[in-house]
């Protein structure tokens, strides 16, 4: 059985069973579907159209889905706090979809290699900001919130390594 990768990234998402009416956060994003966080829940089995900013995109990918499950406040989880749906997607561009299996794989495989230069001692600071760097530069536009997130993040990785 194949395994879809998820990757967290944060843009707002328009959707609505006819029109794209309501408006919500996009948490998380795989080949299957997307995480909307949102307090207009539809019930499981109705069909949505999507439309959502994507980084390093000019143009809005726009997606028909299926909700599939639905949080309610208090029901999220670690990665998904709020309440929301998971949406499933049912037609999308081919274009658009080569889009998102690039980024969540690219996504994936930095997530990965940070997580083994964290088992190592003394930490590869250089490297780790390397990554960290690439991995954030996806979905920030501007270039202080970026050197902010790194620098946050290679914080905590010191403190963590202790």
């Amino acid at each position: 059985m194949r395994r879809f990768q998820r990757a967290p990234i944060r843009s707002k998402v328009k959707f609505g069973p006819i029109t794209t009416s309501f408006v919500g956060s996009c948490m998380s994003i795989g080949m299957g579907g997307i995480y909307v966080e949102t307090e207009k829940l539809f019930p499981p089995t109705v069909q949505i159209s999507l439309s959502f900013p994507f980084p390093g995109r000019s143009k809005n990918i726009e997606a028909k889905g299926i909700v599939v499950y639905t949080l309610r406040k208090g029901e999220g989880t670690e990665k998904c706090k709020g309440p929301g749906m998971g949406v499933k997607f049912t037609e999308m561009n081919p274009e658009d979809e080569k889009v998102i299996h690039d980024y969540v794989v690219i996504k994936g495989r930095i997530l990965r290699e940070l997580r083994f230069l964290l088992s190592l001692d003394p930490l590869p600071m250089k490297r780790v900001n390397e990554l960290l760097t690439t991995t954030y530069i996806i979905d920030y536009t501007s270039i202080a919130d970026l050197r902010a997130k790194v620098d946050k993040e290679i914080s905590f990785l010191k403190l963590s390594k202790g």
